[in-house]
Formats: C-alpha cells, structure tokens, sequence
C-alpha cells in the first residue's frame, strides 16, 4: 500500500502524475497528502497552478495541525491570493506555524508588526519576533534585526558591531543583499572595534577572515574579543589555530580556546572540544568520557551532529546498560533524521552485543542485548 513517503519520492523525482495520484488515494483526512497536493496547485506541478485549491488543500492540512500548510496557508492571505487579502488571518495562521516552531513564520510575524500589515507598527515587537527568527536560522530576520541595531530603532542601541554581526550572517545564509549592509556599517564597526566592543572585534575578525579571506588580520580583531570572554570570538580563534590558518597551527591552544567558549555557553565550542577530546587533540590523551560529557551538552542545545558521536562513544565505553540505552536511542535519532534507506550499526566497545538501526529509527536487530533490558533506563547520567 503506497505512502506519503511514496508521495514523496514520486514529487522529488518531478513524477507529479505519481505524486497526486498517491495523495488523493491517502484520502481527505491525510493532513501531509492534503499539503503536498497544495504545493503542487499552488506550483502548478503537474498542471496549471490553481491557488484558490491550493488554499483549500492547505486549509484543511492547517486545521489537521500541519505546521507548513499553516505558514503557506497564512503567506496566501498575505498575498490575497487564492483567498481574499485578510492580515488578520494571515497573522492566526502564521503564529500557529510559529508555535510549532517555524522560523519562517517567525520572520513573517516580524515583517508585518515591522509594516503594520494588520497591526499598529511597533518596531520593537517587530524585533523580538526577528529574534526568535534569528534563533531557528531564519537570515532575513537577522539581516532585519541587523537593520534594528544599525539604526539603533526598535528599543534597540544603535550597535554597529551587533548590526554587521547579523549582517553577515545573513549574508552567510544566503541574503546576498546584506553584503550592501556590512558595507554601509563597516567605518562605525572599525571605529567601534577600535574603541573596544567585543561584539565589534569580533563582527569584524568574522567579516575578515571568511569576507575578504584575511585570517591573519582577523585573528587579530578575535584575539581582542577573546580577552573580553567573547564566547564566539574564543571558539573562532580556536578554529584558526586548529587549523592552522593566519597564525600557527596549536592544538593545545585551539583546545584551550574551545573550552573557554564551552564553559561560556558556546554550543559549537562544546561540540569542537568534545571532537578534540574524542581525537586526543591538545589533550595529554584521548579522553572518551570528556568527549562524551561535551557532545551531551552540545546535543542538549541543539546541535544535532553531535547525536552520532556521541551514540557510539556510548556504545564503545559501554560501562552499563544505561549507556546502551542512550547509545541506541542517540543512534535512533540520527535515523529518524536521515534517508529513509540508510541502515546504522552500533556495537559495543566489548563486541557483547550488536544494535542495527532502520527504516528512520527502529532497531531492526539486536544481537546479545535485549529491549527488556533497556526499559525504564534514564537516557543520560
């Protein structure tokens, strides 16, 4: 019996004739078919684009909890297409895409208290909307939050370090039009870096050592930051000494400079001193439980890539069941994340059992381990 996952793959592979088919076999009541079969109206893929069905595929995936069809739902009476112009409507749908956590709509939300579609403008509502943009990735929040602090608008400071530092990831993410941003701040962020601020030395060490491919300069400006306890200004520096670009290759000061920014917070400076630790990098030797005590902590904030290492450093030290359960569990989640055919095996540094890990995150075999044994452990220490 087909799936939405055949859906899916029929879709990517522009066999849309296959893609709808399927969809509509699914059923009204199939929230993910109903939304697939809104893109394809909205697109016009496999046909001519017909947004007012589009809104009605969209509208009954929304209403079954669909957090896309929610965004795409709310960006139609945005536009007033397909559906009458309704602000109103478009911020209900929108904030109901935002609680499922929806960067996009995150932005959006920003964008409309920012132009006072269906609200009273109020920059500084519009700011903390971008903020939360900012926190899932979204770069045009950060390029418009960069635009706050440049003006110093919205109860903002006018902040040119803060401004190029959201300007330029931006500009990172994609928002080539930020690069005219980072331009028009660049003598108030020099001036503000010379005067001091942390977050200007280190916008302006990011901009030169990944801008204008200057890494000697910008070690320079991050080293200044570094002093300040600057979390990104530590674990940037240390990638340049971890990797040897403008100043000399040193693994024990990369290390050191990596659990500086760990200790402050720094989610990727947790995850570089754990992959240090697992490597015996900068370290008097190869410490599999600190590694195992980082990634946790970068797994915790949301680093996802830490998951994999992290299960099968589990797995290798394998002191008790305890640790096999987070091990299987860590492994799950990678599987659940990635290509719906790939398999994952983890073992036990010991070779006492073998996990196999399938069809997105279910452990199709163990050998010298039982699921009854694992039931009731706590995922972590």
């Amino acid at each position: 019996m087909a799936t939405i996952q055949d859906a899916v793959q029929a879709y990517e592979a522009n066999d849309f004739t296959a893609a709808r088919a399927i969809c509509e076999h699914l059923g009204p009541g199939n929230k993910h078919a109903r939304f697939l079969l809104g893109v394809m109206e909205s697109n016009g893929e496999g046909g001519r684009a017909d947004p007012v069905v589009a809104a009605w595929h969209y509208r009954a995936a929304a209403e079954g909890g669909h957090p896309g069809a929610r965004y795409n739902l709310a960006a139609l009476f945005a536009q007033g297409r397909g559906v009458p112009q309704d602000f109103a409507a478009a911020m209900h749908w929108y904030s109901l895409a935002a609680e499922a956590g929806d960067a996009d709509a995150l932005f959006q939300i920003g964008t409309m208290y920012a132009s006072g579609e269906g609200v009273p403008i109020d920059l500084a509502e519009a700011g903390d909307w971008w903020e939360k943009g900012v926190a899932g990735g979204q770069p045009q929040a950060m390029q418009s939050l960069g635009r706050l602090y440049a003006r110093g608008h919205g109860g903002r400071p006018h902040d040119p370090g803060l401004a190029a530092y959201w300007f330029f990831k931006a500009w990172q993410g994609g928002q080539d039009d930020a690069e005219q941003d980072i331009i028009r701040v660049r003598a108030d962020l020099e001036a503000a870096a010379a005067a001091g601020s942390a977050d200007a030395q280190n916008a302006l060490g990011l901009l030169l050592c990944f801008g204008h491919d200057d890494p000697a300069t910008a070690a320079g400006w991050l080293d200044r930051a570094a002093a300040q306890d600057h979390p990104e200004a530590l674990r940037m520096l240390g990638c340049l000494f971890d990797g040897g670009k403008g100043v000399p290759k040193d693994d024990g000061r990369a290390t050191e400079l990596y659990r500086r920014a760990a200790e402050l917070g720094d989610k990727f400076g947790q995850f570089n001193l754990a992959v240090m630790f697992n490597q015996g990098r900068g370290v008097p030797g190869r410490d599999v439980n600190g590694a195992i005590a980082w990634f946790r902590r970068a797994a915790r904030q949301g680093i996802a890539d830490a998951n994999r290492p992290l299960a099968e450093l589990l797995a290798e030290r394998n002191r008790d069941r305890r640790d096999a359960n987070e091990a299987i569990r860590r492994m799950v989640a990678v599987a659940h994340a990635g290509p719906p055919d790939a398999k994952y095996q983890l073992a036990a540094g010991d070779g006492s059992w073998v996990v196999t890990i399938a069809n997105r995150g279910t452990a199709v075999s163990m050998v010298g381990l039982r699921a009854d044994e694992l039931e009731g452990l706590p995922d972590e220490e």
